[in-house]
């Protein structure tokens, strides 16, 4: 169910080469650049996984929801080459609130957590023959990573 992955995850992120830019409205911010491998226990390069980015822009918006940025804007999907490689460019994300009215806020204020989501990079990686994975990675500087 694609409604447990995260309500801004799309499943059409546009197809980008290795060394592309996921970047595809003007985005102010701070350069990012991600290298990352994909290895299997053993720790062997999986080669042709399919690796789908998505992440909130510079003010904490993801392109649905902002009517400023372009459709599939920080988005793309990569496939991992021969040494389990991908690479791309992007901005740095921003951190954002997550509504507190309803069941969630509830929960938020159930464990007495504050209600911001520091900023993170999503990665949603598939190959027949593997357990998919659906992660984040933070930036190690959001004040509210703690």
């Amino acid at each position: 169910d694609a409604s447990l992955l995260c309500p801004f995850w799309r499943m059409q992120s546009p197809a980008t080469p290795n060394g592309g830019s996921i970047v595809r409205s003007p985005t102010p911010g701070s350069a990012l650049f991600v290298n990352a491998w994909f290895k299997d226990r053993a720790g062997k390069p999986i080669a042709g996984a399919e690796v789908d980015i998505w992440h909130s822009s510079t003010e904490g918006f993801y392109e649905n929801q902002d009517p400023v940025q372009a459709d599939m804007n920080l988005r793309g999907k990569f496939m991992s080459d021969s040494e389990g490689h991908i690479n791309f460019r992007s901005v740095k994300p921003a951190g954002y609130p997550i509504p507190v009215d309803g069941p969630v806020g509830d929960l938020v204020r159930a464990t007495g957590r504050h209600h911001y989501r520091p900023a993170h990079l999503h990665f949603l990686i598939f190959k027949p023959g593997f357990k998919t994975l659906i992660s984040q990675i933070y930036t190690p500087d959001d004040d509210k990573l703690d």
